[in-house]
C-alpha cells in the first residue's frame, strides 16, 4: 500500500468510527426516551410491549433500509434489538416508578 492509500485509509477509519460513535449516541438518546414512555404508557393502561407499534417501527426502518441501499434484513435484525432494549427499559421504569399519589 502506497503512503497515500495507508492516508486515506486512516481517514476513512477516523470517519467511521466518528460515525459509531454518533450511532452509539442516537441509541442511547434512543433509550432516554423509551424510559420516558414506559410510565406513559402505564398509566395510559398499554403494555410495554405493542405488537402492531413493532411491526410498525420495524417496517420503518427496513424501508429507510431500502431507500438507503442496505439490506433490510440487517435492518430487521438491528431494529429487533433496538427496540428489544427500548422495550426492557419500559418495564423497568413502570417498575421504578413512583406510586401515584392518592
Amino acid at each position: 500500500m502506497s503512503t497515500q492509500e495507508l492516508t486515506r485509509l486512516d481517514q476513512i477509519r477516523n470517519d467511521i468510527e466518528r460515525i459509531d460513535q454518533q450511532i452509539v449516541a442516537l441509541i442511547a438518546r434512543r433509550l432516554t426516551l423509551c424510559r420516558e414512555v414506559g410510565p406513559l404508557k402505564a398509566r395510559a393502561g398499554l403494555a410495554a410491549h405493542l405488537p402492531d407499534r413493532v411491526r410498525l417501527v420495524m417496517a420503518r426502518w427496513m424501508e429507510d433500509a431500502t431507500s438507503h441501499g442496505i439490506d433490510p434484513e440487517l435492518m430487521r435484525h438491528v431494529s429487533a434489538l433496538v427496540i428489544a432494549a427500548g422495550e426492557k427499559l419500559q418495564v423497568e421504569a413502570i417498575v421504578d416508578a413512583p406510586a401515584p399519589a392518592s
